[in-house]
């Protein structure tokens, strides 16, 4: 494996007395983020001058693990070695955070449910000559999906106002975007706009997958909204995608609880139909 190699590597070079160098430590770092990012971090503590591509591999471990702490003091970090640069530095030698040091941020904080954190990191890019692309506002709005029950709706007004910047900006939407959105759509229990949000993602199939109509379903079922429930049914049958039973089964009980046996009927046909 590619982490083993990596260790394997920076043990070789201190057996033979060998000095670190950045590029062998950074890999390592990369490596070590997709198994442990404490391992990942105590490489990276190692480099004697890292450079933002080092950085940004130690936020990516600290976004894996949900270390939004971490994440944070890393991203101050970046900003501290920006400010103490002379002026006048190369552009190759110049350190300071770039889109991807804050949507690894931004990731981190949205998975350990500080949200409000995540969109106040993605709306202080300006202030440091950045300019948001569609990673950095995709990991906002996924923040925003993560939110706790009671924040939902808040979180899904801003998730909806990032949606529409997107657009606005003329960044293109990709899957993540429209996902993100419609779950935490799902989540704020507004239907309506979940199956907005469907029918633009429509325009393009490729940003249409199973989990963006589950999510819609999720959304209408929450909503008691039944009809459109089945008719999101029958369009993933028509292009071969299966609904998850986190979907499907609180649908199922609601029709049965309401006592809509037509519906209930509508929906197991559907279920079972070849195409579904």
């Amino acid at each position: 494996m590619q982490w083993e190699y990596a260790l394997d590597l920076l043990r070789a070079m201190r057996r033979l007395g060998l000095q670190l160098t950045l590029m062998a430590c950074t890999s390592a770092v990369t490596s070590l983020s997709c198994i442990s990012w404490q391992r990942a971090l105590a490489v990276f503590h190692e480099i004697p001058r890292p450079n933002t591509v080092a950085y940004n591999a130690a936020l990516s471990a600290a976004e894996r693990g949900s270390q939004w702490e971490q994440a944070m003091a890393l991203l101050q970090d970046l900003l501290f070695l920006k400010m103490k640069q002379p002026a006048g530095t190369e552009s190759l030698r110049r350190l300071g955070p770039d889109q991807i040091s804050f949507s690894a941020a931004i990731s981190a904080c949205g998975a350990a449910s500080r949200w409000q954190q995540s969109i106040a990191l993605l709306r202080s890019l300006p202030m440091h000559g950045l300019k948001a692309d569609v990673v950095a506002y995709n990991a906002a709005i996924s923040a925003a999906a993560l939110s706790e029950s009671e924040e939902a709706f808040l979180a899904f007004d801003l998730a909806w106002e990032l949606f529409l910047e997107v657009t606005a900006a003329s960044l293109e939407p990709s899957m993540v975007t429209f996902n993100s959105a419609i779950n935490a759509a799902e989540k704020a229990r507004r239907w309506a706009e979940a199956l907005m949000l469907l029918e633009l993602a429509r325009i393009d199939s490729e940003k249409l997958d199973g989990i963006s109509f589950n999510s819609a379903i999720s959304a209408c079922e929450k909503c008691s909204e039944w009809r459109p429930a089945l008719s999101l049914l029958a369009a993933m049958g028509a292009r071969g995608l299966a609904c998850e039973a986190a979907a499907c089964g609180p649908l199922l009980r609601s029709l049965e609880q309401q006592g809509l046996v037509s519906a209930e009927e509508e929906l197991l046909q559907v279920l079972v139909s070849p195409a579904g």
